[in-house]
C-alpha cells in the first residue's frame, strides 16, 4: 500500500513540474527537487520497512532461525513408501497400518 502511495506521489510531482514547466512558472526545477528527494529518501525508507516487517501477521522461518516446524499431527503418506497412510503424531512416525 505504500508502494502505492509513494508512485502516485511521484507521479503527481511529475506532472505539476511538467505543468509549470509549460505555464512558464518560476521555479520549475524545485519540482524536479522534490522528485529527486522523494526517490532518494522515500524509496529506499519503504524497502527498509518493507523488509523489517514482512506482511501475512506472523513470524517467518528464515534458514538461520534454526530447523524448520513440523507438521501438524494427522494422516500423511507412509513414508516408507508403502502407499497407504501413516499417523503423523507430530514429532515422529506411528506404527505401520496392518
Amino acid at each position: 500500500m505504500e508502494l502505492v502511495a509513494l508512485v502516485i506521489l511521484l507521479a503527481v510531482s511529475v506532472w505539476v513540474g511538467v505543468d509549470a514547466s509549460r505555464r512558464q512558472m518560476s521555479m520549475p526545477w524545485l519540482w524536479a527537487i522534490f522528485v529527486f528527494l522523494i526517490l532518494i529518501i522515500g524509496l529506499p525508507t519503504y524497502l527498509i520497512v518493507a523488509t523489517r516487517h514482512p506482511k501475512g501477521g506472523g513470524p517467518r522461518h528464515r534458514s538461520g532461525d534454526g530447523p524448520p516446524p513440523l507438521p501438524p499431527a494427522g494422516w500423511y503418506p507412509d513414508p516408507a513408501g508403502s502407499g497407504g497412510q501413516r499417523w503423523w503424531d507430530g514429532r515422529e512416525w506411528g506404527p505401520p497400518a496392518p
